[in-house]
């Protein structure tokens, strides 16, 4: 059916953006843990710490080399999906990545600092902080920073890198920089996402409703077979919705009373979520679930 196939394709390349977006924020955590520890107040000026602080760099460098390879590995997978599942949108995917990351100097500095770094030279970072009173109303505070002068060294950046790099009149923010090229990327996704989805909606449709008939008479079914002969055993909750709850569902449930009005209520809207529940349906669930006997 090509709604499931659209819905399989689309998983997948929701799986590369979970990558980029984990790989973001363990880079984020790192710095910010960096920057705020009170152990690294004098880090950057300390000179019996150097090794300490060689340390924070070359971490630094691997969650950034993981954050752009997450990064280069979801355009990848976007363009063969778009490919796969919606090839007339090449034009408008071509327009709108142009005009969103082609001319941006943010976007076009940390796609090639996959370059720089591979093909040139280590990232030149440094710390930069006030680390001396008086400190109120603001904490003792440092930076992770690139030297700009020296990525400006590098003579491979495209002309928008390199015009936002000769703008800038400080040193590169390695978190200011990571989180604003990160929520291009997001937002690019966010588009392309719905871009896709509009183009395939009837196929989507089909196939979700297809699926909701089939949840629905699966659920039907077993209730219909458990009312028929309630002494035959108990069904419970996992047998009856495995495949449309999660497991945060399931622990909710099961915090609950059996047979209690409470959880016999929390299932039945659980599964409003997903489904429209005919009348008929929801009769028969709140018989069986208002049986002790249907519950382990």
């Amino acid at each position: 059916m090509p709604g499931r196939e659209v819905l399989l394709v689309l998983n997948d390349l929701d799986s590369s953006a979970q990558v980029f977006v984990d790989n973001y924020h363990e880079l984020r955590k790192y710095l910010q843990y960096v920057q705020t520890n009170p152990g690294y107040i004098f880090l950057g000026l300390d000179q019996a710490r150097k090794q300490q602080m060689e340390d924070v760099f070359a971490e630094t460098r691997r969650l950034v080399h993981n954050f752009l390879a997450a990064s280069f590995t979801l355009v990848d997978h976007s363009r063969c999906t778009r490919d796969r599942i919606t090839p007339a949108l090449s034009d408008a995917y071509q327009v709108e990545s142009g005009r969103r990351f082609t001319s941006d100097g943010v976007a076009q500095f940390w796609q090639g600092l996959r370059n720089f770094q591979t093909h040139y030279r280590p990232i030149p970072l440094h710390i930069v902080g006030r680390a001396f009173p008086p400190y109120p109303p603001d904490p003792p505070s440092r930076a992770l920073m690139m030297r700009r002068a020296e990525l400006l060294e590098w003579d491979n950046w495209t002309s928008a890198a390199k015009a936002w790099l000769r703008e800038n009149d400080d040193d590169i923010d390695v978190l200011d920089t990571s989180t604003n090229y990160f929520e291009k990327v997001k937002d690019f996704q966010l588009w392309f996402l719905e871009q896709m989805r509009q183009t395939r909606e009837l196929d989507l449709a089909a196939f979700l409703k297809r699926e909701e008939e089939y949840h629905l008479l699966y659920v039907e079914t077993r209730l219909d077979a458990w009312l028929t002969n309630p002494d035959a055993g108990p069904l419970d909750d996992r047998a009856l919705f495995l495949h449309i709850f999660d497991l945060e569902d399931f622990k909710a449930l099961e915090a609950m009373r059996p047979a209690s009005p409470q959880r016999t209520e929390t299932a039945l809207a659980i599964l409003r979520r997903h489904f429209h529940v005919p009348a008929p349906l929801a009769d028969k669930f709140v018989r069986a679930y208002s049986d002790r006997r249907f519950f382990r």
